[in-house]
């Protein structure tokens, strides 16, 4: 074959790429100050919602739905990473 381009898919070296890296640093930082921030900051919305006790209902249901989406969606990714465990024996 003329040009033929091939990729071996399999890792052998525990190497993380270094832009991963970066993005994964900046967004733990950004996380660490918004909880710091926004620690004093009030609830005017969820304080708005206490005059209407229905609404609340619907928010609560709404935010259980989501987190229930979220924590399934974890499991799967966890579940996933153990079965194919695309990093090999890093983490061994």
């Amino acid at each position: 074959m003329i040009g033929a381009i091939t990729y071996d898919v399999s890792l052998t070296e525990c190497k993380v790429s270094t832009i991963f890296a970066y993005f994964s640093i900046a967004y733990i930082v950004a996380s660490i100050y918004y909880f710091i921030v926004t620690r004093s900051y009030g609830t005017p919305f969820k304080d708005a919602l206490k005059k209407y006790p229905e609404l609340l209902k619907i928010k609560q249901k709404s935010a259980s739905k989501r987190a229930q989406a979220f924590y399934i969606g974890l499991l799967i990714g966890v579940s996933g990473l153990v079965l194919l465990r695309p990093f090999g024996t890093c983490w061994t």
